[in-house]
């Protein structure tokens, strides 16, 4: 299920290196693995597919989850390759599985959620798992044992987007109430309200230096905040139609989100202006993610492929 990609990107600098078709409904979420060297997709056939991203070989299916599988993350642990690779899922069956990706086999089936689980995210040093949901919770859990750590709960509406900061110790969640909420993990203390959007907050992103985050919404806008005050900083608001992914680049200079016009759009955040657009998918791109290196980027679209970019 690999195929050359036959639209390559005409921007200077960036090009479509493989376009992979493998399943039968919207690609929801893409991965790369801690090492970069797989790559993993979820879909709404209700499977995870895991690739290797320099070629496109499908390596593994996943498959255990019994509706649309929304969103996946790898465990950062296992990193340096010496620990077996851990993959979480969410699904809109409402629970969240952990997998082992060597062997494909399913570890834990994390069940607390009354509805959709939309967002998850590993905190830096693997070892808690935050998930967000339609029921509006965020809730807290440890990744090895499955055992419920806490559950932060004034979201008034869906929790779509959840991320850590890079230092471990806060977490952000975005939802359907127009708000961003910054937490303090270790207490599930609520620290800042961010307040500004006027539509759901699809997806949010720190800054890897942990000093800014950014979001993007159903008002067309990708919004960039001062985390320690959650102060505005700037808006950026030339997206075409709301975007649902939005990514930053491990250098920090850049910002990736999809719009709705099928296309990413890679922003220069000093200047504020959209550095490159990259065209190909033939419907909306669901899912982005940048290679450790910043060199590659992955996109799953509602055309069922996802497309490796590469940066040259």
């Amino acid at each position: 299920p690999d195929g050359a990609a036959n639209l390559e990107q005409k921007t200077p600098g960036w090009r479509c290196i493989h376009t992979i078709a493998g399943h039968l409904d919207t690609v929801t979420a893409v991965a790369f693995s801690p090492n970069g060297q797989a790559i993993a997709s979820a879909s709404a056939d209700k499977t995870i597919k895991i690739w290797q991203s320099h070629t496109g070989k499908l390596i593994r299916t996943l498959i255990g989850h019994t509706d649309t599988v929304t969103t996946i993350a790898f465990n950062p642990l296992s990193r340096n390759g010496t620990t077996p690779t851990l993959l979480a899922s969410g699904s809109a069956d409402n629970t969240i599985k952990i997998w082992q990706c060597e062997t494909g086999k399913l570890l834990h089936t994390l069940a607390g959620h009354s509805v959709t689980v939309f967002s998850i995210a590993f905190s830096p040093d693997g070892e808690i798992l935050a998930s967000g949901s339609g029921d509006g919770t965020v809730r807290l859990w440890h990744p090895g044992s499955g055992k419920l750590l806490n559950v932060l709960t004034k979201h008034s509406d869906f929790v779509e987007s959840v991320a850590f900061s890079p230092t471990g110790d806060r977490i952000a969640t975005g939802s359907w109430d127009n708000s961003i909420k910054i937490w303090q993990v270790s207490t599930g203390k609520l620290l800042h309200v961010l307040k500004g959007h006027t539509a759901s907050v699809w997806s949010i992103t720190f800054s890897p230096d942990g000093q800014i985050l950014a979001s993007n919404s159903g008002d067309n806008t990708i919004k960039i905040w001062h985390l320690e005050t959650g102060t505005l900083l700037r808006n950026l608001t030339e997206n075409s139609d709301s975007a649902w992914s939005i990514v930053f680049s491990p250098d920090g200079q850049t910002l990736a989100c999809d719009s709705g016009d099928d296309t990413i759009r890679i922003w220069h955040l000093p200047t504020q202006k959209p550095l490159r657009i990259l065209s190909g998918h033939l419907s909306q791109v669901r899912s982005i993610a940048f290679s450790r290196d910043g060199k590659t980027l992955a996109s799953g679209s509602d055309d069922k492929t996802l497309k490796i970019w590469r940066c040259e």
